[in-house]
């Protein structure tokens, strides 16, 4: 299923120690193991900076639930030690390439900002396992605003971190019900706002403004309405 809109650009970890030079055929392999049509991820950056293609990059992926209709999906091989806790090991190499790869899709897909899996609201994982906003904004590229506190106490209270397709939703995530598609046409599914699918963002700023505005708009042909016709409007509005 094709993705309408890319709010995001979300950034995860294979969660495998540094010693397991993986790519995304094998983890295409875990994520059919599931069932599922193909690899959560769009992109997957080796441990020695190659990038794989993963799933075709307009398509929806599986990677982050209930945000994979608006979202592309992009890997990092790591993410923990040996005892599979959280673990910040990717290699110079690899930075690299995720600079150039993001600034990339940061310019192909305009309005798409850079978040980590962790940084979703109920999100009970540390992947990436850095700071993607952080780095992001650090190295010049648009960033998402903090969705959550992501405090080192919750990190740490996470015994074994696991590769994400444990809960992603896979195609299921393009599915919503009827009340579901009109908030995502208005808010986005990311919160950003996609306006049904065309691209235009709607941020809770711009919603703010334009329903001051609307307010403002109804005073005011209110007010050259006239006393007495305002006050006719009332009595048939109140029933009188």
């Amino acid at each position: 299923m094709l993705r309408r809109t890319t709010d995001y650009i979300v950034l995860h970890c294979s969660a495998t120690p540094p010693a397991h030079d993986i790519g995304a055929a094998e983890i295409r392999q875990w994520h059919m193991a599931k069932g599922w049509s193909n690899i959560g991820y769009h992109f997957v950056v080796r441990r020695n900076g190659a990038i794989e293609t993963g799933r075709p990059a307009a398509e929806i992926g599986s990677h982050v639930k209930y945000h994979n209709a608006s979202s592309l999906g992009v890997c990092l091989v790591g993410g923990v030690n040996k005892a599979q806790k959280p673990q910040n090991n990717f290699t110079e190499a690899q930075w690299l390439a995720l600079r150039q790869l993001l600034a990339e899709l940061q310019s192909r897909y305009p309005h798409a900002l850079i978040i980590g899996h962790r940084d979703f609201p109920g999100v009970a994982k540390a992947c990436p396992c850095f700071g993607a906003i952080e780095w992001a904004q650090t190295n010049g590229l648009r960033a998402a605003p903090p969705m959550r506190l992501v405090t080192a106490s919750m990190l740490r209270a996470i015994k074994r971190e696991s590769e994400d397709g444990d809960e992603a939703d896979d195609d299921l995530s393009g599915q919503e019900t009827a009340p579901a598609k009109w908030w995502t046409a208005i808010l986005g599914s990311g919160g950003v706002g996609s306006l049904a699918g065309l691209g235009y963002g709607l941020d809770w700023l711009s919603i703010t403004a334009m329903i001051l505005g609307l307010i403002l708009l109804v005073c005011l042909a209110l007010y050259l309405m006239g006393y007495e016709r305002r006050e006719r409007l009332w009595d048939r509005l109140v029933g009188l």
